[in-house]
């Protein structure tokens, strides 16, 4: 007779612990907020345009020969680099 009562409590405390309707929650994303996203976006574009006039700004008051060898240097670099991808910096500490 405690047998039977025994295994039904098993029974009723196994099934009540394996569908426990919290653990279904664990792995849901969590909800985008749309706004604060686009709020980033936004601080994001003015970050870039800010950056983009601070250095548009240091070219013009540079002198006309500054200014000069600022683009062609630019042009050189944009021209050395065309086609190559970066190496990562261990890669340059062993070359020879």
């Amino acid at each position: 007779m405690i047998i039977k009562y025994i295994v039904l409590l098993f029974l009723f405390l196994g099934f009540s612990f394996a569908n426990n309707p919290l653990l279904a929650q664990e792995n849901a994303p969590e909800p985008r907020n749309k706004i604060f996203e686009k709020k980033e976006k936004q601080r994001a574009k003015d970050r870039a345009q800010a950056e983009k006039e601070l250095t548009k700004h240091h070219a013009k008051i540079q002198g006309k020969a500054t200014r000069k060898r600022m683009k062609q240097n630019k042009k050189k670099a944009n021209r050395m680099k065309k086609g190559k991808k970066a190496d990562p910096f261990w890669k340059k500490w062993f070359r020879k």
